[in-house]
């Protein structure tokens, strides 16, 4: 039997934009008579997709809000048919792509459980039997014979997380719906997703919560309107989303103060880089043109964690002890080495030029939020952000035989 769970093969889904739902009688009499392409165009969701997902595999899915993420899941869950191409699945599908999908809102929780369980086939006998797994999982014992209609989200979230991996699907589809939940319950749902990947069952898993991803992952593919980009390695998926967005809407300034000639980053034998071994040497260098007079510039270079989270920050004033005065029509070059003291991830390099024109006030000249994306490697940490150089030993009153974990 093949271990092939998933596969998806040039798969295209489109959708027709405009209005929804019913229509008066009038509205469908002059929907008769219009003439075809005076309304919206279609709009695809989706553009010759085509992978494949084994059993054991934990693959996560990333891009922007409205990529195409979701509708993937949709059409693995058979909530949605491919508008062209094929969509084969190999087991029971376990899916929590929305907060109600699969339940009733006048219903309790109890009921609830009864009726997801029989919606993907279990008999009524196996639900019973894992009952009290999944109430004690979901933390909702007190409000289990409330009906669902006045859950919370993130009650919501519990309940539906609980089913859906309880229940023993072969496949299990998770949406970016979890991140309602609380901080405890994610980390909860976490473990639990890892324990089922190990016991050699599929995850698909659609998070913009990339760390999470990381954790469960082995695989992402990052999608980006409707086409997948990139499928493999998780850290260069996730590097190439980020990539996506360099400087994609992220410059600022006076218009016209300054022209930039040129921006590289490169590691320490001077070649391009995108990716560094922690520890490594690094080389920002930014050239660029002052059209006006400007009194009183400075550089800065800051790097962010994905998350927004600014890790470094320097600027050329504090690390040589004065403002420059850069001349009209003169090009100016500034370099920022650094060594990459992170943790494995991926991180956005920007700067940007601060200066004084005529006396008056300090100004941005120039902002970068994304100039460089790029990736660190090492091999020690389990997670964190500053490489810190830490050592250990350990001191025993007889010898110790180690088996070093391979």
């Amino acid at each position: 039997m093949s271990d092939v769970t998933i596969k998806l093969e040039n798969v295209s889904k489109r959708y027709r934009l405009g209005q929804s739902g019913y229509s008066s009688l009038r509205e469908d009499i002059v929907n008769i008579f219009r003439k075809r392409g005076s309304g919206p165009g279609p709009f695809w969701a989706l553009r010759d997709v085509s992978f494949e997902v084994k059993k054991g595999e934990a693959v996560g899915i990333i891009g922007y809000n409205g990529a195409g993420k979701s509708t993937i899941l949709k059409l693995l869950a058979n909530v949605t048919e491919p508008s062209s191409g094929s969509v084969l699945t190999n087991g029971k599908i376990g899916a929590l792509i929305e907060l109600s999908a699969g339940f009733h809102p006048e219903l309790t929780g109890r009921e609830n459980i009864y009726l997801y369980g029989s919606i993907i086939g279990m008999k009524r006998s196996y639900i019973k039997q894992r009952y009290s797994e999944i109430l004690e999982f979901s933390g909702l014992k007190k409000f289990i014979d409330t009906p669902i209609k006045r859950y919370s989200s993130g009650m919501l979230a519990r309940l539906g997380f609980s089913v859906s991996s309880h229940l023993d699907p072969d496949i299990l589809l998770v949406d970016e719906v979890l991140s309602v939940g609380d901080y405890m319950f994610q980390n909860k749902c976490l473990k639990k997703m890892m324990e089922f990947r190990d016991t050699d069952r599929t995850i698909v898993y659609v998070s913009h919560n990339l760390d999470s991803v990381r954790k469960l992952c082995g695989r992402a593919i990052f999608i980006n309107k409707g086409v997948s980009i990139c499928d493999g390695d998780v850290e260069n998926s996730i590097r190439m989303y980020y990539e996506s967005m360099s400087d994609n809407g992220g410059n600022a300034g006076s218009a016209g103060s300054v022209t930039v000639a040129g921006q590289r980053l490169t590691d320490g034998s001077g070649r391009e880089a995108r990716t560094f071994e922690a520890g490594g040497k690094a080389l920002f260098t930014v050239e660029v043109m002052f059209n006006d007079q400007v009194h009183r510039a400075f550089f800065s270079m800051f790097i962010r964690h994905p998350n927004g989270l600014v890790v470094y920050d320097v600027s050329s004033d504090l690390l040589t002890g004065c403002f420059f005065v850069p001349e009209a029509g003169r090009a100016v070059k500034v370099k920022f080495e650094f060594e990459v003291n992170l943790l494995r991830g991926v991180y956005n390099l920007g700067y940007n030029i601060m200066g004084s024109s005529n006396g008056g006030p300090m100004k941005y000249l120039q902002y970068s939020n994304n100039a460089f994306t790029f990736s660190v490697r090492e091999m020690v940490s389990q997670q964190g952000i500053a490489d810190l150089k830490a050592n250990c030993e350990i001191e025993t009153g007889s010898p110790v035989k180690v088996r070093l974990k391979v």
